[in-house]
């Protein structure tokens, strides 16, 4: 299959080369750039851990002092990232931001400290106020910014594409906003990492047949996935 990777340059290599070593061809067109943000000072407070929804929001401690020692990731990726940045006491949540706010309830205890969100400018999921619900001291730090993608690079022939793999429902948004009429959906299979993806895609004119979801929120199941189709 010829698939387009659709991740920022940091999580697609890895990507596509598991892709390309199990005989697909790819394209790779970030409909997202990173840009962090070297300007925002952390509070000076004994915080008990560091909630880290995206890998980039571990990155983003590469160059900076580590406010504690302890992570709460949700995947592998982002748990890699935080060891990279120099935490040593990492805990990964397995899933979403849903997984994750389950697992600091279940795990931790507002009495213990203040926790720090490391996130991006925009959000989903409402982590910092529903862990406010339940008695949580959070603070969150915006330490990078997501741009988006403002055009398709004429370079990319879309009508080449067998399938599009989309990691979020804002990259799937940004997708769906750069396409010109007439686009034939159908002639692609989307790929998605979650339920909330696969519901962006479902908002526009595919069959069903074609909106393929990850068994679960992670690189290892989309690859899985993409491999089983094509078997």
């Amino acid at each position: 299959m010829h698939l387009l990777v659709t991740r920022p340059k940091p999580d697609a290599s890895d990507l596509i080369t598991r892709l390309e070593t199990a005989g697909h061809q790819t394209s790779h067109f970030p409909l997202i750039d990173i840009v962090f943000r070297d300007d925002v000072t952390i509070p000076a407070k004994p915080y008990q851990a560091v909630l880290v929804t995206s890998a980039n929001g571990a990155r983003a401690f590469n160059n900076r002092a580590l406010p504690c020692d302890k992570a709460i990731t949700v995947g592998p990726a982002s748990t890699i990232a935080a060891r990279k940045a120099g935490f040593t006491n990492i805990e990964q949540a397995k899933g979403d931001v849903e997984a994750m706010i389950r697992h600091v309830k279940a795990s931790l205890d507002p009495q213990d400290g203040p926790l720090l969100y490391a996130s991006g400018a925009k959000t989903t999921g409402n982590l910092q106020n529903r862990l406010q619900a339940s008695s949580f001291k959070i603070d969150r730090s915006i330490l990078y910014d997501a741009l988006a993608a403002t055009n398709i690079p004429q370079e990319l022939n879309l009508s080449s594409l067998d399938g599009i793999l989309l990691f979020s429902p804002r990259t799937a948004k940004i997708w769906f906003s750069l396409q010109e009429t007439p686009y034939k959906y159908n002639q692609h299979k989307f790929f998605c990492l979650s339920q909330n993806v696969a519901m962006i895609a479902s908002q526009f004119n595919i069959n069903s047949k074609n909106i393929l979801i990850a068994a679960s929120p992670e690189t290892n199941s989309i690859v899985e996935l993409i491999n089983s189709t094509t078997q």
